[in-house]
Parts: structure tokens; sequence; C-alpha cells
């Protein structure tokens, strides 16, 4: 089953929110606007619009602290098992050693909080004949790697009623279900939490995998809630808008030099070495398969970032300065 991201609810008026908060700690005297007033005010002034929502992406740009006061809950559906564990450990990318690794990210603690799903509850005698479990891809593209990861699920299923059968309580009859089970949960965070995880895993170099429909999802999310918050989804090596220095360049290096059969950044040749493509001076693809993958890769980060993922000019589907939209009563 597809891994589905939705809103529940948010902050109201976040991007308001967020110009009040950096307003009050910036001047004296004077009396501060609710949310809701300069919402209004806001629509029929353009240019005080333009001022606030130019002040808030370079409140998000900057990762201030204030982000911490915009809270979202999101409920996640069909999540397996092993996503959820990676979840609520914040785990992210990071080096280790030559290869790139997974850690837990200190800093992170308080700032969300999970509630799911129970198989302790939940019958799970028909996961398998249901189809609630998740397939990677790179088992879906293969026949006999599709029918024996089936087979695996519905073995596991069977061992499971069976022993039910024989009187195991479920709490320990569980045990045998597989970490690609898939199952529902609520996630409670804030704005600045969500931009660590994005400006993480948004990079290309961090193999998306199994996050790529939680990670677009979210985006998806934030996106409705107001154009400013999908900006987060920018690449780590892109600050304010613009192409810094990369993270892992010496990843990228790597791959570069045919050390690892994963294709490089396209970005990260394009600003490094001004190549726009799968055959070039820096890197050249060696078969077909891998410029298949190549052009995929280069696909996926394009809606992801909203930039053209070679050069890095944002595309303009994303308005950058929205209209505000008329406060709720």
């Amino acid at each position: 089953m597809e891994i589905k991201v939705k809103l529940i609810s948010n902050t109201a008026r976040p991007v308001e929110t967020l110009y009040l908060e950096h307003l009050q700690a910036r001047t004296e005297g004077g009396e501060i606007p609710t949310a809701k007033d300069l919402a209004y005010q806001c629509l029929y002034d353009p240019e005080l619009n333009k001022q606030v929502r130019a002040t808030v992406r370079d409140l998000i740009h900057l990762q201030l602290s204030v982000s911490e006061t915009v809270h979202f809950v999101l409920l996640i559906e069909n999540i397996p098992i092993v996503l959820r564990e990676q979840l609520v450990r914040h785990r992210i990318g990071h080096y280790f050693g030559t290869r790139l690794g997974a850690d837990i990210v200190h800093g992170m603690e308080g700032r969300c909080s999970w509630w799911s799903q129970t198989s302790r509850i939940l019958d799970m005698s028909k996961f398998a004949d249901e189809g609630r479990y998740f397939t990677p891809e790179s088992v879906a593209k293969n026949p006999e790697a599709k029918a024996m990861w089936d087979g695996f699920m519905r073995m596991c299923q069977e061992t499971y009623r069976d022993l039910e059968k024989l009187g195991v309580h479920r709490d320990d009859s569980r045990m045998v279900l597989p970490i690609a089970m898939q199952h529902r949960m609520a996630w409670t965070t804030n704005l600045a939490a969500l931009q660590h995880v994005l400006n993480k895993r948004t990079c290309w170099v961090v193999q998306l995998g199994i996050w790529q429909p939680l990670i677009q999802g979210i985006i998806a999310a934030l996106r409705e809630v107001d154009p400013i918050f999908g900006e987060m989804a920018d690449p780590p090596c892109v600050k304010g808008g613009v192409f810094c220095e990369c993270p892992v360049k010496a990843e990228n290096e790597h791959r570069i030099k045919g050390h690892d059969t994963s294709p490089p950044c396209s970005l990260y040749m394009f600003k490094q070495y001004g190549q726009t493509g799968t055959e070039g001076p820096t890197w050249v693809a060696k078969d077909d398969a891998e410029r298949a993958y190549y052009r995929e890769k280069v696909a996926v980060h394009e809606k992801i970032w909203q930039r053209n993922p070679v050069t890095g000019v944002s595309l303009p589907v994303i308005a950058q300065c929205g209209s505000p939209a008329v406060p709720n009563e």
C-alpha cells in the first residue's frame, strides 16, 4: 500500500504568527496585532503582505528557534514498521568512515511526539491478503524477488494465524510480523523539526528509498498550508535560495571517480564542473540502466526541490510571494 500523509491540524495563521513573534522581539512600544488582524491587513495592503512574507522566508532560511513555535499534526497512513522506527529515532544521514550512514541526531528531543496503531490490539491475520505491507522499489522491479517477497509475507501471516489457533496471546504472536508491515501513525511536530528532517533527507546523496513517499507527502502538506513552507525542501547545499557548498562533496567525488555505482548529484556536477547530463568530462553513465536511474532521480528531485535539478534555478510553480488567504471568522 502507498504511504500517504495528511495534515490533521496546524498552528492557525502560521506565517502571520512567525512574523508577529519576530516583530515583538525587535520593537519597543506600540500594540502588536493578532495574527488574524495582521492577515486582514495583508489582504488589503500588498506591500505589508510582501514584507511579512519576505521576513518569514528569512526566518525560515536562518533556521531560528522561533520556528519551534509553529506546530503540525500529520497523519501518516500505511507507514511500515521499519520506517516508523527510523522516524521516531530521528535517523538522519551522516558520515561513517568513507560511507554515508545514519545515526541519532541530537537537539530534536521534545520537538516531536507519536501516537500509532498497535498490533497488540489490531488483528493482523489478513495483513498479507490485504496487501498491508511495504514493497521496496528494487524488489517490485524484479519479478523473481517480488514473488519471493510476497511469499514470505504470506508465510508470516500463516504463522501468525497458527500461533493464535494454538492459544498464543496476540502480544506474543505479533512478534512474527515483518517490519515491512504497515499501519497508521499520527506525528505531532513543529516547523523547526520538519525543517531539520527535510534539510537532510532532500539531499541527492542521502538515498530517499523508503523515505521518498513520506518526504513528498510532508512537503505537499506543508505547501497546502503555505507555499513558503514548501521552500524548506531545498537541498542542504542551497541556503536562502542560493547554492553554497555541498556538505557531502567527498561522497559526490567518490561517485564521480567510479568508486560507487550510484550517480553523483546533478546539481553538484553542474555547479562544480558545468556538466548538465549523463555524458560529460566529469562523469559518464556506464550503461542504459545507470542512465535511466540518473534520469529517474533527476525527475524525483525536481518535484521535491521545485528547482531545476541541474542548474538549481527555482521553478515558477511555487509562488514567491503568495496572496494571503481570507482569515476565518
